[in-house]
């Protein structure tokens, strides 16, 4: 449209040549052209905005997938960290049971010679043979009974620990079933009872 305005400096061209196609181009062909490319740029323009809402559309869908994939992530994250919590609490027990079955043993071991009588020169027999088993055997058994007493008594205890405030709560609620209730101070009953009277 800017070189329309050169229409009249090609009437003022000196030239011995036929430019009169020049003139016609300015008054028949050029609106043509003028009219198509106002009409191609307004479905270039329609098809920019539908373009950009397209834009727009992918970028909100894949800014809400990588929200559920880092929620999932840190789901995943979070399960992962409570089975090595359990797994490691698990561990602690169980290395707490061995223990204190260790030492329980250990002291069945030092207390046998003090409840078992002993008897070095009775001889060492086949098993089945007679109905007493030999003091070494008795005190074997007597430290495993204790080994095993103890580990029965680390695991109930750390079981307790560990549902301490589970067991806590079933206890209070067995001591005070009520305790839903809202619980009235006697100065707040005491106006309670005021505005009753002065409302009769």
């Amino acid at each position: 449209m800017t070189n329309l305005k050169n229409k009249t400096r090609v009437k003022t061209i000196n030239t011995t040549e036929d430019i009169s196609f020049l003139c016609s181009f300015f008054d028949e062909d050029c609106h043509l052209f003028i009219e198509q490319i106002q009409a191609d740029l307004g479905y270039f323009q329609h098809g920019a905005t539908l373009l950009e809402k397209a834009m727009t559309a992918i970028q909100g869908r894949v800014e809400i997938e990588q929200a559920q994939s880092d929620r999932t992530t840190q789901e995943i994250l979070r399960k992962k960290e409570e089975r090595d919590q359990v797994r490691d609490r698990n561990l602690q027990t169980t290395i707490a049971m061995v223990g204190v079955g260790l030492g329980a043993a250990g002291i069945g071991a030092s207390t046998a010679p003090y409840i078992i009588s002993q008897q070095p020169t009775k001889p060492i027999l086949p098993p089945f043979v007679t109905n007493q088993l030999h003091p070494s055997a008795q005190a074997v058994l007597l430290s495993l009974g204790f080994g095993i007493t103890g580990v029965i008594i680390a695991g109930v205890l750390s079981c307790l620990i560990q549902n301490r405030s589970a067991i806590t709560g079933r206890i209070f609620k067995l001591i005070r079933p009520g305790s839903n209730h809202t619980v009235i101070s006697p100065g707040s009953q005491q106006t309670l009872l005021q505005e009753e009277k002065q409302h009769k």
